[in-house]
């Protein structure tokens, strides 16, 4: 709750509760002496006072931190502090307790009881909600330093492998190489949306997965077949970029290209559904870095679209199937 706030729901408190006390309990004892309502002032500060003393000091420092002995005794306090002064101020600041009636004694308690149940659940409520942000706030922190951790991941990971490939074409000094770095540089380009966070045109990640797979096709003479709706569909929607990346760098790394590699990407309602299909080699090999790509990107999933995804791979001896649907909206 912002200060202003909280400023504004205890000025309304106070302003309900004092007409309501000064109506219910104070106005029966008025026998027109002009020092009754000056009594009534000093009476009703002492008891915004206990209030404040038990929402400020008390429950924060003994009830939120389970120091129940020391809250109830310190309580109790100024319960009699509270009573003491009441008694003083009716008395025309003589302290007598004869001379204030049993009903006077009983609004005092009943008082100073609605005023600790409030005070207490307020504070107790602010504690929590207070907590609670925090938590969130810590939470959020840790989710992005995670995401910053996974994104540091998957530049160099795309890079190694890209870059591998153009070495493979200038061992062979093949002219593909110079227009292999040209690809790889528009590629770089996109990484800016990557590093920065921010969600790209479906259409625009298909473009770029597009792009990859014509670079990957100067070294190997591959069969790629990718099945996709048309380019205004793709528009409508937004996803956070390289999502789909690793799963291809998969087909093209462990998988056997002189079949088919099937990808297929379709848009139904909102939902993203994306299929991948392909052979993989009898003498495949473990990722260099133990599989990160994938498991990257299932782990981003997690935290980009909580409850939002789901993903089902399927890996055989010779075969590799992926079926992913993530909810764009």
């Amino acid at each position: 709750m912002s200060t202003r706030n909280r400023i504004i729901s205890h000025s309304i408190f106070w302003i309900l509760s004092i007409s309501l006390g000064v109506y219910a309990w104070s106005w029966q004892y008025y026998c027109g002496d002009p020092s009754w309502f000056l009594n009534v002032t000093l009476s009703q500060s002492s008891t915004i006072v206990f209030f404040y003393v038990n929402y400020l000091i008390l429950v924060p420092k003994f009830l939120v931190h389970k120091k129940y002995t020391s809250f109830t005794i310190f309580t109790i306090i100024n319960i009699l502090i509270h009573v003491i002064l009441c008694i003083y101020f009716w008395n025309q600041y003589v302290f007598d307790p004869k001379k204030i009636a049993f009903s006077q004694y009983g609004s005092m308690i009943y008082e100073c009881l609605f005023c600790e149940f409030v005070s207490s659940g307020l504070r107790i409520m602010e504690h929590w909600i207070s907590s609670e942000n925090k938590k969130r706030t810590l939470e959020n922190e840790l989710r992005e330093t995670e995401l910053l951790f996974l994104q540091s991941q998957m530049s160099p990971h795309f890079l190694f492998n890209t870059l591998n490939n153009i070495y493979g074409l200038s061992l062979n000094n093949s002219p593909k190489t110079s227009i292999a770095i040209g690809q790889l540089n528009d590629l770089m380009h996109y990484f800016q949306y990557f590093e920065k966070g921010e969600k790209v045109l479906l259409s625009h990640e298909i473009e770029f997965l597009e792009a990859y797979i014509s670079l990957q096709s100067l070294r190997n003479n591959v069969n790629v077949e990718f099945e996709k709706d048309d380019q205004e569909s793709l528009s409508k929607f937004k996803i956070e970029p390289m999502l789909l990346l690793p799963f291809i760098e998969n087909a093209f790394k462990h998988g056997d290209l002189n079949n088919l590699i099937l990808i297929t990407l379709h848009i139904k309602n909102t939902q993203l559904q994306f299929q991948l299909n392909n052979k993989i080699t009898i003498n495949k090999r473990k990722d260099g870095v133990g599989g990160i790509g994938i498991k990257n990107i299932e782990r981003r999933l997690e935290l980009l679209y909580p409850k939002q995804h789901q993903i089902d791979i399927t890996e055989k001896e010779d075969f590799f199937s992926l079926n992913m649907t993530i909810d764009l909206i």
